[in-house]
């Protein structure tokens, strides 16, 4: 029969206890990694939600004050419109008179933006007719091509591809022109649909063909978009001479930037009513060149653009566009 163990005998070696310990301060530092990983993608998470709230309360706000803009644009536009005629008689009887006052209140379609205050927001709207932009609808290859250049497109394969895909798309047969596509590609798409064989019924149906993306359709930073120099109304052979855009412009073979520089003056000062008001400014050559492929146009339909522009910058945001009939 065994005896009682001695007193100072350990009970074991002592490594099953120190292992134990081993064993639960790993535990704990691993727990309090995962707290920590846990606790830091919460407050990550927390910061992005907060952020996008932000974010969507602002766009949202902004977009109030954009309609608001529009729709104060659009009232002045047809109050001047209401009294076109009574200012321009004004102007013609009494040339020195000073109308700047009237102009501040009344709109009329220009490319160049007028600034209107919203709240504490600057917003800079410009109200250009359609008829300053060229029809997509009968425009030749040529035309296609230049503007696409204007656009940023690479000139060759790129432009080539991109025109051809517009005219298959608006011709009334199903014959694929070099680069082009018709219903067999746009059928293979994951979302497929036929292609319409028809002129556009919507500037926004470009997006529908092949080659055209939202940069190539709206704009960027770097270069404009074809919604600024295509409409689906309109003649091809003349733009409005107060609507068109100054790269619209420059797009003209053989237009002088001088040239350019004094139709954008005259424009801002008060709207150009006929063409012979350019005559004494411009030399015979340049004023012919102009007359050849300007004019002074009605616009049943006009374009609002309405960005808010960077309290400290002054550069304008993210456009917001309404078309209107008069």
């Amino acid at each position: 029969m065994k005896g009682p163990l001695p007193a100072d005998r350990p009970c074991g070696d002592g490594h099953g206890v120190a292992s134990g310990s081993g064993f639960i301060l790993i535990a704990v530092l691993w727990v309090t990694m995962l707290l920590s990983i846990f606790a830091l993608n919460y407050a990550t998470t927390s910061r992005l939600g907060a952020h996008r709230a932000l974010t969507g309360e602002r766009l949202l706000s902004e977009n109030h004050v954009l309609l608001s803009a529009a729709a104060m644009a659009e009232q002045k536009l047809r109050v001047y419109l209401a009294n076109q005629e009574h200012l321009e008689q004004l102007a013609e009887t009494e040339p020195e008179a000073d109308f700047s006052e009237i102009s501040a209140r009344l709109f009329y379609p220009r490319y160049e933006a007028y600034e209107l205050e919203v709240g504490d927001y600057k917003v800079a709207v410009r109200m250009t007719g359609e008829s300053g932009k060229w029809n997509v609808n009968t425009a030749n290859e040529t035309l296609l091509e230049t503007i696409l250049i204007a656009c940023g497109v690479e000139f060759g394969t790129a432009t080539t591809a991109v025109t051809n895909s517009i005219l298959d798309w608006i011709d009334d047969d199903d014959l694929r022109r070099l680069e082009g596509a018709e219903t067999p590609y746009y059928m293979s798409l994951e979302h497929p649909y036929p292609a319409k064989n028809a002129p556009l019924q919507s500037i926004e149906e470009l997006l529908l063909i092949r080659g055209i993306d939202a940069d190539l359709f709206q704009g960027t930073d770097e270069h404009p978009g074809l919604v600024d120099f295509l409409t689906i109304s309109g003649d091809t052979q003349k733009l409005d001479i107060n609507s068109a855009s100054p790269r619209a412009m420059a797009l003209i073979p053989g237009i002088r930037q001088e040239t350019i520089d004094v139709i954008i003056e005259h424009r801002s000062g008060g709207r150009i009513r006929n063409m012979s008001d350019l005559a004494a400014h411009l030399d015979a050559l340049d004023y012919d060149q102009v007359v050849e492929h300007f004019d002074v146009i009605g616009s049943g339909n006009v374009t609002i653009e309405a960005r808010v522009l960077d309290p400290d910058t002054n550069r304008p945001g993210r456009p917001l566009r309404v078309a209107i009939a008069l």
